[in-house]
Order: C-alpha cells, then structure tokens, then sequence
C-alpha cells in the first residue's frame, strides 16, 4: 500500500512538471532527495537565464488572416519552440500572447545555463527558417522573430493566489532580458552583460554598446550573438 501511495504521488507530481520542465530535468527532480521534491516549486532565489522570443508584426498579421489560421500558425510556433527549450533543460515559463519565456537555471541550477539558453536560440533561429520553407497542407505565413537573454538572480517558483498558482521567476534579471528582446531586429539574438560574461569565448558575439531600455534609469551594456 505504501509503495503504491509513493507511485501515485510520483506520477501526480510528473504530471504538474511536465507543464513547465522537459523529461530530463523531471527526472533529475525526481531522483532527487524528498527535500528536493519539497521544495522544487517553493519560491527560492537563484542565479538563471531567462529567455524571451516573439514574433515581429503579430497583431498586423492576424489582421490579414482568420482567427484558424492565427491558431494554426501560434500553435506550431509554439510546439516547436518548446521542444527547442526542452531539448536543451530549459524551462517553459509561459506563453504570452505570441511570446515564449523560458528559464535555464530553475528550478535546478547549473554550470552551463546561459551556453544552453544560448544553444536553444541559435536553434530556435534555424528552426524557424525550417518552418518558414515547409510545404505542407497549410504552409505557414512568413515571419520573423526577436530573442532575448539576460542572466542574474531572481526568485522562482510558485507565485500566484490560492485559486491559481504558476511557476515562474521573477526579478530585475526577468525585465531586462524582456527589454532586450524588445529593441531586438528581426531574428536576432541579444544578451546583457552577465549571459555575456558566463559564456565569453564559447561564442561567436559582438558588443553592440550602451542601450537605453524601458524601464531602467541607466543604459546598459548590450551583445549580440552572431
């Protein structure tokens, strides 16, 4: 009876992951200690790399196609965006509108967290020309996207009302990667200072300079990843 307890409540607890982490981190939870279990969607501050990715001139292009069509083309944006994110750790923060967040470093940190998220955007650039080049039943309308990464502390996990909890991070780290996907051009990839620095040498990058973001009283240093 205990055993069969302790196999219900695993797999109750897979299924509220899956929503958020790809099967290796899920696995990596559940190996882990009961502690780890505990305490893996309790709010708790670490370092991580957030990612933002949206489409260029959604609204615009909804305008111009059916409501079908718009759920046809976010849908496999989506699915395809995601199993990027999952394909390198990364966690599926939420979707917002035509907009992906991901984390790389919560609920579990590690070293390479920023050379993943960065791994997954180069990736998701290739796969988005795959995607634009399919010829199937319904090819999908062309567009562009803009990506952006920064990395620093923040708080992740749980944070909602009791009626409905999300996980998710939050933090000053969280605004800037959003501010740099904002000023992005299309499909290009930017990343504050800290990404920067965690990965320096492992990359082809560009120091783009000072840039005045939404939201913060100071410029800050912006990188490109070519």
């Amino acid at each position: 009876a205990s055993l069969n307890e302790q196999i219900r409540e695993e797999e109750m607890m897979r299924r509220r992951l899956e929503r958020f982490h790809s099967p290796q981190v899920i696995e990596m939870i559940l190996r882990g200690s009961q502690q780890t279990k505990d305490n893996v969607m309790e709010a708790n501050e670490v370092t991580a790399t957030m990612l933002f990715t949206d489409i260029i001139g959604f609204t615009r292009l909804a305008e111009q196609i059916t409501p079908r069509e718009t759920n046809i083309i976010l849908n496999r944006y989506f699915s395809a965006m995601t199993d990027v994110v999952f394909s390198y750790d990364g966690t599926l923060d939420k979707y917002i509108g035509d907009g992906l967040m991901a984390v790389f470093g919560a609920p579990i940190e590690r070293d390479d967290d920023a050379e993943r998220a960065i791994l997954a955007a180069k990736e998701m650039r290739i796969k988005l020309g795959e995607m634009m080049t399919e010829q199937g039943e319904t090819p999908l309308r062309k567009f562009d996207i803009h990506i952006g990464i920064n990395t620093g502390r923040v708080v992740a996990g749980n944070i909602g009302s009791p009626r409905r909890m999300d996980y998710t991070v939050i933090g000053d780290a969280v605004n800037i990667a959003s501010r740099l996907e904002s000023i992005a051009k299309p499909n290009q990839i930017l990343i504050g200072e800290e990404t920067y620095k965690a990965v320096k040498g492992k990359f082809k990058i560009r120091e783009i300079g000072l840039k005045k973001v939404k939201g913060k009283s100071e410029e800050i240093i912006v990188y490109e990843v070519l």
